[in-house]
């Protein structure tokens, strides 16, 4: 039973060390908003950058979501911001 509590102890205390980690500066990228593909290479860099941040806790599943969760969010602002920078230059 303590053996389960101290894993799952270290397990919150990396995902709080990879929370923080996501929480600042990762990556700056620059794009072409009316390139897909270069769309497509901004996100995939984004993707890259957050695996190397908390690559060390990979094998920790509440960081594993976390980061899946944050690759999503990432993805929709990368795309947000290229749809906005195409309206504007409308």
């Amino acid at each position: 039973m303590i053996k389960g509590l101290d894993a799952f102890t270290r397990q919150l205390a990396e995902a709080g060390k990879a929370a923080a980690v996501l929480d600042g500066n990762i990556v700056s990228l620059n794009f072409d908003p009316a390139d897909a593909r270069s769309i497509q290479k901004a996100i995939h860099h984004m993707e890259r950058a957050v695996d190397a941040k908390v690559g060390r806790y990979r094998n920790n599943p509440l960081v594993a979501d976390m980061v899946k969760q944050a690759k999503a969010q990432f993805r929709e602002a990368i795309r947000r911001k290229a749809r906005e920078a195409n309206v504007r230059a409308s």
